[in-house]
């Protein structure tokens, strides 16, 4: 593949969502996922980087108001579901929201691309969002 070929397709990556790099390993995608009104499901896009190499710390934070009823599923191209166990334990309050970090291991199965990201909730309510935070750790750090 040539530089210039390269570059574009970095540049394209850089374009499909919020995304930062560290130039330590450290690499970051973020979605905001919209329940609407009555609904119990709402999905998100991640950038994924390569899962073979890199641990996978997340951050979820929702509403205070927000009950925690919410189950969150990783879900990379192969389909398989990985369920965010616990996902609102062990909370920090934040201002008016709670934050929520897990850490998962390397997925050594997975591939890296855009992954989705799912949050589904037990009983439908009024709208609201929750912010779905995933930073990929180099396994060397």
């Amino acid at each position: 593949m040539s530089r210039l070929t390269l570059a574009l397709a970095f540049l394209a990556l850089a374009c499909t969502g919020p995304m930062s790099i560290d130039p330590f390993g450290k690499r970051s995608s973020a979605a905001r996922l919209q329940f609407e009104d009555g609904s119990t499901e709402a999905v998100g896009q991640l950038l994924a980087f390569d899962p073979r190499g890199h641990t996978l710390d997340i951050s979820i934070e929702l509403p205070l108001d927000q009950p925690d009823d919410i189950e969150i599923f990783l879900v990379p191209p192969s389909g398989i579901r990985y369920q965010v166990l616990g996902s609102f334990q062990n909370c920090e309050v934040d201002g008016a929201a709670r934050r929520c970090p897990r850490r998962l291991p390397a997925l050594t199965t997975e591939t890296a691309d855009a992954w989705r990201v799912e949050a589904l909730r037990s009983e439908a309510g009024g709208a609201t969002s929750i912010e779905v935070s995933v930073s990929w750790v180099s396994v060397s750090n």
